[in-house]
């Protein structure tokens, strides 16, 4: 195997693996979203214990809808 041939497999190799995070990152974005479209209906005092409750991904649709009812930028250190 060439020296080429070994920078053939790397690249091809990077690029799916770029590709792996890619996926990953736009699945994650689309739970967010669906938990953002769940939670959109709460009041903001349910809104608030569902934020104090959870963590990851629900958590940040929480953290996401608060804002954007115009509560603080300190809403991630809880």
């Amino acid at each position: 195997m060439s020296l080429g041939d070994i920078a053939k497999k790397a690249a091809q190799v990077g690029a799916c693996a770029a590709k792996s995070v890619a996926d990953s990152a736009k699945q994650k974005v689309e739970r967010i979203n669906m938990y953002k479209e769940r939670y959109d209906t709460l009041d903001d005092a349910a809104l608030i214990k569902k934020f104090k409750s959870s963590s990851g991904e629900q958590r940040m649709a929480c953290i996401m809808l608060l804002r954007e009812r115009g509560y603080g930028e300190n809403m991630s250190q809880d």
